[in-house]
């Protein structure tokens, strides 16, 4: 485990938290059931503008399928130690650490 205090990722029983941020600031946050494609594709569509441009995740592979709703798609790769993608620039973390804390306040 990698030195962590609790587990971590998907293996866990704490509940799926799906965040989508924008770089203004503007995020929005639901339980969802799984992490499947079908059901982060259904909240990206719901909740993202048609005339944006690019998805910007962690490599986890059901973000495959949703970035097809997207003009592109950039991943960073956690268990490589990435946090920022070193050509784009893209990143995750604006999500991420509002799930860490919507994960604090519920559990």
């Amino acid at each position: 485990m990698s030195g962590a205090a609790a587990a971590r990722g998907l293996s866990t029983t704490r509940p799926m938290v799906f965040v989508a941020a924008d770089r203004e600031g503007r995020a929005r946050a639901a339980v969802v059931p799984d992490g499947t494609g079908a059901t982060l594709g259904t909240k990206v569509a719901g909740w993202s503008d048609p005339d944006t441009p690019w998805l910007m995740t962690n490599c986890n592979s059901a973000y495959a399928a949703v970035s097809r709703q997207m003009q592109g798609h950039s991943a960073v790769i956690h268990r490589r130690g990435q946090h920022t993608d070193p050509i784009t620039g893209a990143h995750a973390n604006t999500p991420e650490a509002l799930i860490s804390s919507l994960r604090r306040a519920l559990v």
